[in-house]
C-alpha cells in the first residue's frame, strides 16, 4: 500500500452570470419582436385581428417582466459575488 493521499476532486467554477445574460438577451429580443408585431398588426386596419393583438400584447408583458426579473437577478448575483470572493 502506498501512503499517497487520495486525489482531490476539483471542479471549475462555472460562471453564474452566463444564464442571467442569456435570459436578459432573449427576453429583450422577445419583447422587442412582440412589440413590433403588435404595432405592425395594429397599423394595418384591414388585417387587424384582435386575437393576435392580444397574443402579442401578452407576450410583450411576459417578456418585459422576465427582463425586469433578470435585471434584479443580475443585481443580486453581482452583490452576492462581491461578498463571497
Amino acid at each position: 500500500m502506498s501512503d499517497d493521499p487520495p486525489p482531490v476532486l476539483s471542479y471549475e467554477r462555472k460562471s453564474t452570470f452566463k444564464p442571467i445574460l442569456i435570459t436578459l438577451l432573449c427576453s429583450f429580443l422577445l419583447a422587442g419582436g412582440s412589440c413590433f408585431a403588435f404595432f405592425q398588426r395594429g397599423t394595418h386596419i384591414r388585417q387587424l385581428q384582435p386575437a393576435w393583438s392580444k397574443f402579442f400584447a401578452v407576450v410583450f408583458v411576459v417578456a418585459a417582466l422576465t427582463f425586469v426579473i433578470a435585471c434584479l437577478w443580475l443585481l443580486v448575483q453581482a452583490i452576492w459575488a462581491q461578498f463571497h470572493k
